[in-house]
């Protein structure tokens, strides 16, 4: 069973630790103030200042971020700082400085991710993931082990395979409703959650999981997701935390380890399956390009990197595409005529009883508009981090190498300059085009979301069909509480009332 995370133990096992290594905490504390000094001033001595709050001494703006951690709002601090401060701002917190920006143009730049590229994605974000998914694509920072992985990759996620996303998707929306029924109170994350894992299976490595078919089982479903709902909370903590610190946190190697250990071995067993094979799999997934063998003989990827890639795919497929689909079907519960409309070109171009083909999802021009205004609103991954290779220039301000750069998504979204009425949920504002760079849901360079595509497919796929067979009523809008582990969603769960339709 796996172990529920709360922050209760990180606040008693800190409490702990500080009691037995007050000393060298206290000497720790020194030099980290020290240095918090040191960036602080060196940071306000290389020109003219950038935008940002006047920060405490020493520990600059940790006591503000951390009522938003503790709120599980963390990407809203980044977020409310350029609201505050413009397109580019700035903050120190334990010595640390962070720049962030919100201009179409810089973020463009920011985000080429070139050979000779002024900001790369550093190693941080992969360290969080050591012992659960060090090697998965999204993590890996720039550099050749990147470059290699992303070449043999890109080919899993080409027309054969999205084809093959179209009919997963389809088949588990058929469970799905036999397992709904006529009517049924739902947890519409956890329903999400369940359709969209399996289909990331069938992509991955062609197994079914078994998750849609515990949809009339919830306690069972709930459980089945414990270990990735855990490993996000165990990455986030993880994050700004030294690593000699994990196990004190409760965050260390073993229970990363522990918890993504299912879907490692189902990987492994499927790994060992797909080698003693006389013949080649039938249909290439994910894990066919992961065993590719050049023409010398040699494998690209060894094991290692094969189990962290499919456990990465899922981690960052599942996730994702499932916190789009609630808050898409969330928007349309809000807004009634926005969803008759949508319903009405279901109607039109299938009727009750037509499946979506691959080939017929450009048709549906209005859902698409309303995907695309949900992901403009609520980008699953809010923020993107690059860091200075050398001393540069943003919107006239003088960065120096090595500082941490947040691209802050949600606010670039939501932008005055690029968006009229911004916070106003208007899928018609899709008719006309938008500012070049101002939409980057998926990121943007040669680091974009691999699987962007995909995710598209199955988002469409389910709100089709979900709208064809049912109509959907939200029972509590008081949970409609957007939290953040990696990705912003409705974590907490919503309940939907879902009703065939007469």
């Amino acid at each position: 069973m796996s172990t529920t995370l709360t922050t209760e133990p990180l606040i008693q096992s800190g409490l702990a630790f500080a009691r037995q290594y007050g000393t060298q905490l206290a000497i720790a504390g020194t030099v980290l103030l020290a240095s918090g000094a040191y960036a602080i001033f060196e940071s306000a001595s290389s020109g003219k200042s950038i935008p940002g709050p006047k920060s405490w001494p020493f520990i600059g703006e940790f006591l503000t971020i951390g009522k938003y951690i503790a709120d599980r709002r963390v990407h809203m601090f980044f977020h409310d700082i350029q609201e505050k401060y413009g397109p580019i701002g700035t903050v120190h917190i334990l010595g640390r400085t962070s720049v962030l920006i919100s201009d179409a143009d810089e973020i463009k730049r920011v985000l080429k991710g070139d050979d000779k590229c002024e900001f790369i994605r550093s190693e941080e974000f992969q360290l969080t993931h050591k012992g659960i998914a060090h090697y998965a694509l999204f993590l890996i920072p720039t550099g050749d082990v990147w470059k290699r992985h992303r070449k043999f990759l890109q080919p899993g996620f080409g027309p054969v395979q999205l084809r093959a996303a179209a009919e997963a998707s389809n088949q588990y929306m058929d469970l799905m409703i036999t397992k709904l029924g006529a009517s049924s109170k739902i947890n519409m994350h956890l329903v999400a959650n369940a359709v969209v894992l399996d289909i990331i299976g069938a992509i991955a490595f062609s197994k079914d999981l078994g998750t849609t078919a515990l949809l009339d089982r919830p306690a069972e479903l709930d459980e089945a997701f414990s270990p990735f709902k855990n490993i996000a909370q165990i990455t986030s903590n993880r994050f700004g935390l030294n690593e000699w610190l994990w196990d004190r946190f409760g965050v260390g190697m073993k229970i990363g380890i522990d918890e993504s250990r299912a879907i490692k071995e189902i990987t492994r067993k499927t790994l060992a399956e797909r080698r003693a094979l006389s013949t080649p799999h039938p249909n290439e997934d994910l894990m066919d390009r992961l065993l590719f063998v050049d023409t010398s003989g040699d494998a690209k990827f060894t094991e290692e990197e094969i189990l962290d890639e499919i456990y990465g795919f899922f981690l960052a497929g599942h996730e994702t595409t499932a916190n789009l689909i609630t808050f898409v079907m969330i928007e349309l519960m809000k807004h009634p005529d926005v969803y008759e409309k949508a319903q009405q070109e279901v109607d039109s171009i299938l009727g009750r009883d037509g499946l979506p083909a691959h080939e017929q999802l450009s048709q549906f021009k209005y859902i698409d508009m309303v995907i695309k205004e949900t992901l403009r609103m609520y980008p699953p991954v809010p923020l993107l981090a690059r860091r200075t290779t050398k001393d540069t220039q943003i919107l006239g301000y003088h960065v120096k190498s090595g500082i941490e750069i947040n691209v802050v998504i949600s606010h670039l979204h939501r932008n005055p300059k690029y968006w009229e009425n911004p916070e106003e949920f208007n899928p018609d504002r899709w008719i006309k085009p938008h500012y070049p760079g101002s939409y980057l849901p998926f990121g943007d360079g040669p680091m974009n979301c691999i699987g962007q595509k995909m995710a598209n497919i199955e988002t469409r796929i389910f709100v089709i069909r979900a709208l064809q067979r049912y109509n959907f009523k939200l029972l509590d809008p008081s949970q409609l509480r957007i939290v953040f582990s990696i990705t912003q969603g409705y974590k907490d769960g919503v309940d939907v009332l879902v009703e065939q339709r007469a």
